[in-house]
């Protein structure tokens, strides 16, 4: 009965895909699946950004419900005709919005378990060359599901690692821009920061879930 059940979700699923025009700047509902306890299922997404440019940069939202019942989101951003495949569990909501008018291709499969990789996530911050500033989205620490960083300035840029009193447990300054400094792993219980070395800069973080990846 578990196969058939299993087999079923696979071709529902299968079908399950959109092909969606998004307007500039409206967040727009893409796709929800709902929870199916008696079948714990791991959906495939691949999603596209199917249009040529520059400037036309979709932010997907996957909102997933593992099972512990909690409400994780899974954020990436995906370029002019590139795409991306992640995988989520459980209740999954996924929603999007576009710098631009474009069009989002996106698809959902059900497969089998293991591994849930999720893609990286990019934070640019605009430090100037006296305070350091987080170099992620939340207050420094790595983002949910990943740990490991690579940084790029625009200006030489000066990093830290700092603990949860404040006091400095890593110092790099003077790290050259444009060469990228990582990946690198961040330590748990600590946050990046980060400010330009001797004027402003804008400095790009990319946090990845492994090292190469």
């Amino acid at each position: 009965m578990h196969e058939e059940n299993t087999t079923v979700l696979r071709q529902s699923l299968g079908q399950q895909s959109r092909i969606l025009a998004l307007a500039p700047g409206i967040q727009s509902h893409v796709l929800s699946i709902a929870p199916d306890r008696n079948t714990p299922t791991t959906w495939l997404i691949q999603a596209t950004n199917a249009v040529d440019g520059n400037a036309p940069l979709i932010a997907l939202t996957i909102n997933q419900t593992g099972p512990s019942g909690v409400l994780v989101p899974i954020l990436t951003q995906i370029g002019p005709r590139e795409s991306v495949q992640l995988y989520a569990t459980g209740a999954v909501n996924i929603v999007a919005i576009a710098l631009l008018a474009t069009t989002l291709e996106i698809s959902v499969t059900a497969i089998g378990g293991g591994l849930i990789p999720v893609p990286p996530i990019t934070h640019t911050a605009n430090p100037g060359f006296v305070a350091y500033v987080a170099a992620s989205g939340n207050s420094g620490y790595a983002p949910p599901g990943r740990r490991y960083f690579t940084m790029y300035g625009s200006q030489d840029f000066d990093m830290q690692f700092i603990d949860t009193a404040g006091a400095v447990v890593f110092d790099s300054p003077g790290n050259v821009a444009p060469a990228p400094a990582g990946p690198t792993i961040l330590p748990p219980g600590v946050r990046l920061m980060v400010k330009g070395n001797v004027a402003a800069a804008t400095i790009s973080t990319v946090w990845t879930q492994s090292r190469g990846m």
